[in-house]
């Protein structure tokens, strides 16, 4: 054999060997580029699913709050915090009236007010600019999906209520789409199946049958970790192979690339709200909702809510490249076009001095919250209150 095919030869066998090599050690660099079932099966047992059978777990929305109760927590602060529940599952604040609600909020944690006292939930901020009861359903963990449907389970409560507002927290929009939550946020959500938007319809929670042993669990898991929107290869020989099947994912392109680079000035979730895949369903999902709410003789709200100081536009440009396909009753807004000091607006971990890491919002962040959403109800005119404007700057002071 001539010396320069043998040349070539060992070229190409040292260059696959080096590709395999790195595709090998990307499980080191980003471990959740891959499949991980394994490990959250592992966590599977007949005791965690009598605990979330017990309480938590909800058969249509995947899970809620129940009451009345009360827990406390220290936020990532350190300051100890109080979650009081009344009987329906709102969070409580002072002069919380739920028979006289004329307002319901629904959400995840940014709307529940995860982390600060419930007085300071823009919630209750809101109930004194406005000088109506606000009922909080919102909950941590929740997508879009799981706040509407929150809104059908809890209506009947509170006869009197004339605006539902739906507080969507830029990352939501990821959460609208998976059947299991573990596919993408790991720590803590082991039995948490849930609903999801597919091909424009709510595709819904599995049921009770899904918890009824160990076995009938897993198939549901090994099915989301196939099928699901942010569904990943595993790691195996060859690994490059699966390295480029990696990085070819929708998680990879609308979740973890953007992450990486928004260093650089690129709004963090600019690709998901400016992708038909997520728009569609998005507006799918507002047409719902909005159907849902004039049934009922309910002015239908739609607030974005900034995750933090690294992307306040991204819902912006959804909002205005999709205004024509929204429904005409809508009334709809994104906090990140308000005036805020976004240095202010997260709390800060100041336990990790050498890393420090934003939280959730501040009081003062969800002050501002408060205050964009009655000045947007103010200029629609959907809640007659004496004067709300007065009302907006007096509460600032």
């Amino acid at each position: 054999m001539p010396k320069k095919y043998i040349f070539y030869l060992v070229l190409i066998v040292l260059l696959m060997v080096i590709f395999e090599i790195a595709g090998y050690l990307t499980q080191y660099i980003d471990e959740d580029l891959y499949d991980y079932r394994a490990q959250i099966l592992a966590e599977v047992d007949e005791t965690g699913l009598a605990e979330i059978k017990r309480g938590g777990m909800d058969p249509v929305i995947g899970w809620r709050p129940y009451g009345p109760r009360v827990t406390d927590d220290d936020n990532c602060q350190g300051t100890p915090v109080v979650y009081s529940f009344d009987r329906f599952g709102a969070r409580e604040y002072s002069g919380y009236d739920a028979a006289s609600a004329e307002i319901i909020v629904i959400g995840d944690s940014y709307s529940h007010g995860f982390e600060v006292a419930g007085d300071d939930a823009y919630a209750a901020r809101l109930s004194r600019i406005l000088g109506v009861s606000v009922a909080n359903h919102a909950f941590g963990g929740y997508g879009p999906v799981q706040a509407f449907l929150s809104l059908k389970q809890n209506m009947d409560h509170y006869p009197g209520v004339r605006i539902a507002i739906l507080g969507i927290m830029y990352e939501n929009i990821f959460r609208m789409m998976n059947s299991y939550r573990p596919l993408l946020i790991t720590k803590g959500t082991t039995y948490a199946l849930k609903p999801y938007m597919k091909a424009g319809q709510i595709q819904p929670h599995p049921g009770n049958g899904a918890f009824t042993g160990v076995d009938t669990f897993k198939r549901y898991v090994n099915a989301a970790f196939d099928s699901d929107f942010w569904a990943r290869p595993p790691q195996r020989f060859p690994f490059f192979l699966s390295m480029v099947r990696a990085l070819s994912t929708d998680y990879f392109y609308y979740k973890k690339l953007p992450r990486k680079i928004r260093k650089i000035g690129l709004p963090e979730f600019s690709l998901a709200y400016r992708s038909n895949k997520f728009g569609q369903e998005l507006v799918s999902l507002l047409d719902l909702y909005a159907e849902f709410t004039e049934k009922h003789n309910i002015v239908p709200v739609v607030v974005f809510i900034p995750r933090d100081k690294f992307d306040t536009r991204s819902a912006s440009h959804f909002i205005d490249t999709n205004r024509q396909h929204l429904p005409e009753n809508l009334l709809i807004g994104d906090v990140g076009t308000a005036a805020v000091d976004w240095e202010r607006y997260n709390l800060l971990d100041t336990r990790e001095a050498d890393n420090i890491r934003f939280c959730h919002p501040s009081p003062y962040a969800h002050q501002k919250i408060a205050d964009f959403i009655a000045e947007l109800l103010q200029s629609r005119k959907a809640l007659r209150v004496q004067d709300a404007n007065t009302a907006v700057s007096q509460s600032r002071s």
